[in-house]
């Protein structure tokens, strides 16, 4: 999955998502804007972004031995994400 979010809003929700072999790589470029990612509690989160001059965070707990995998990568610049564990 390629998310892009510039100069605006962006909000992901992958609670009812099936994922081929309980894994998925999602892409991110966030400049100058806010990206807002949404994943289950019981999935494991691996987390490869660079930040400058922006932020990245994680909210809420999620399980280090999930059955599931998202693997986050890319850049965020100028801007904010988040992932939120529900």
């Amino acid at each position: 999955v390629y998310l892009e979010s510039s100069f605006g809003n962006l909000e992901v929700y992958f609670n009812d998502a099936a994922l081929k072999d309980n894994e998925a790589r999602v892409a991110v470029d966030c400049s100058f804007g806010n990206m807002e990612i949404y994943v289950p509690s019981g999935w494991n989160v691996v987390m490869n972004v660079d930040c400058s001059f922006g932020g990245v965070e994680e909210e809420g707990d999620c399980d280090p031995e999930g059955e599931c995998t998202l693997f986050v990568e890319g850049d965020v610049s100028f801007g904010h994400m988040m992932i939120h564990h529900i």
